[in-house]
């Protein structure tokens, strides 16, 4: 299948006041003797993607903060496997059986392995996963790849695909709603939003924007790319709030390029570049919902790690999970940045406290490169 390219009380004293971001500490996930990795979603304790270990395939891979940690959980029979998404205790993502990918759900173990792939399709990919919703695509019986919809079974599948659009893909879903993109009649690639049916589906491709592709959603925020008179026709991550003309243009300055692909209460985490083969791809965080909250991530890498990509976010920790490429070994390694934190001078009352922070494959790479 061709792919589509997450307190303590202390008494008579006043509150401390939350943490601040001083920086972000780096955690190589690629784990010893594979030689290739890359995460895409980090939830609580727990980071999920992809590596290439002694099997010489693509395994699925479940983390818990170390390199070391990892569990694979590549189906037994599978050939190979991908998670692209966790939620809770269960992952979502494929895994491929006689040639052909299956979405496939997982709760943390191999033997759980459940395939999703529904009656009709000949392939399908899990790539979201949010409450008791997974969501993703398949191809259909007429070879046009559809927007999947599931709810835990193969037999709950819903097909999403809009009438106006020969095909379309499902990249994210926060539980009641989804975000993707639609190749419609006349062949125009334009980012949509479902609120989980087909007929409800909304076209945000803005005035101005040739092509766009939405990447995540979450609560009345979705994320993605887009290019056109906008853009200025190059490739620019962009932001929507249920609408076409709500989009705001993140792109960072002193990069040409940009795309947004994960979003997480007020952070969304991906990637900018300047070359239009993008080979200079740093990880970017905006921590707010415009381009001046943008922040490259690549500034807290060492420096053997020359490109970068970051694929998720947790709401909660601040977590960032992706890739980096490692010019000493020439390979791609998963990655984690995890928040640093400050307290702030005024609140300290010269006590000395640790304070919880507050915030949050080759087949994805970008939707569209201009």
């Amino acid at each position: 299948m061709k792919h589509i390219f997450k307190p303590i009380l202390i008494l008579a004293l006043p509150a401390l006041p939350l943490a601040a971001h001083a920086g972000y500490n780096f955690i190589l996930l690629n784990p010893t003797g594979y030689t290739e990795s890359e995460a895409h979603s980090v939830y609580g304790p727990n980071q999920v993607g992809w590596g290439i270990g002694s099997s010489g395939q693509d395994h699925a891979l479940i983390w818990s903060g170390t390199a070391g940690s990892y569990t694979d959980v590549n189906p037994t029979g599978d050939t190979s496997s991908e998670i692209n998404a966790i939620f809770g205790q269960f992952q979502i993502g494929y895994g491929q059986k006689g040639g052909a990918d299956h979405a496939t759900l997982w709760k943390g173990t191999a033997n759980s392995a459940l395939d999703l792939n529904p009656a009709g399709f000949s392939s399908s990919v899990g790539q979201s996963i949010s409450g008791t919703n997974q969501a993703g695509y398949g191809t259909s019986s007429n070879g046009q790849t559809h927007a999947l919809l599931w709810t835990g079974t193969a037999a709950s599948a819903k097909d999403l695909n809009p009438t106006g659009f020969r095909s379309s893909a499902v990249f994210s879903t926060d539980g009641a709603n989804q975000v993707g993109y639609g190749t419609n009649n006349a062949g125009q690639d334009h980012a949509l939003y479902w609120s989980g049916t087909a007929a409800g589906a909304v076209d945000l491709n803005s005035t101005g924007l040739t092509a766009s592709y939405g990447a995540s959603v979450f609560g009345n925020t979705e994320v993605g790319t887009g290019y056109g008179s906008l853009t200025g026709f190059k490739n620019h991550a962009l932001l929507w709030h249920g609408s076409a003309g709500s989009v705001v243009d993140l792109q960072p300055s002193g990069f040409s390029f940009s795309q947004a692909w994960m979003t997480s209460s007020n952070d969304t985490v991906g990637w900018a570049w300047n070359s239009a083969n993008a080979t200079d791809m740093h990880a970017y965080l905006w921590t707010g919902q415009n381009a001046a909250s943008a922040i490259d991530l690549q500034n807290y890498l060492p420096s053997i790690y020359t490109t970068s990509m970051a694929f998720g976010v947790d709401p909660t920790s601040g977590d960032i999970v992706g890739l980096a490429f490692n010019s000493q070994t020439n390979q791609t390694q998963a990655v984690m940045w995890t928040p640093q934190s400050v307290p702030s001078p005024s609140g300290l009352l010269g006590i000395s406290t640790a304070l919880p922070l507050l915030l949050r494959k080759r087949q994805i790479k970008t939707l569209i490169c201009r």
